[in-house]
């Protein structure tokens, strides 16, 4: 029984995480809209391809934020890797048991920590600091 209430608490969580994700991303087209009548459009149009060919609109909005396979992995992962640390942080102190490892282990994992970040850090891309357009 311990173990169903901790499968459906899992589940509870990451529907609770995806909902927050959605008010956000929702939010966020109010933000980024150049009016209200913008963002209504917006809203109203967002679907219109993807129930038609869901993986084809997938792909073209991808596409068109310049996104490749390989980036969109290491988005993916990225994200995957902060959930699960998130996840495992509600249960445990994480801090505390990457403490009680061995100085070789603890170094291993902030190196490999640090190298993901540098290795996906976009190289000649230029980008103007977001509040510069306000």
């Amino acid at each position: 029984c311990k173990g169903e209430k901790s499968r459906t608490g899992s589940l509870r969580w990451c529907v609770r995480v995806g909902i927050v994700t959605c008010f956000c991303a929702f939010a966020w087209i109010f933000f980024a809209a150049q009016s209200s009548s913008d963002a209504i459009y917006i809203i109203s149009h967002m679907f219109d391809s993807f129930a038609q060919a869901p993986i084809s609109y997938l792909y073209q909005g991808f596409v068109s934020i310049g996104m490749d396979l390989c980036t969109f992995s290491c988005l993916a992962i990225s994200i995957i890797l902060l959930l699960l640390f998130d996840y495992a942080s509600l249960k445990h102190d994480v801090i505390k048991l990457l403490s009680e490892k061995s100085t070789v282990t603890r170094w291993i994992i902030y190196t490999l920590f640090v190298l993901w970040i540098i290795l996906n850090i976009p190289i000649n891309v230029a980008t103007e600091f977001i509040y510069f357009q306000f």
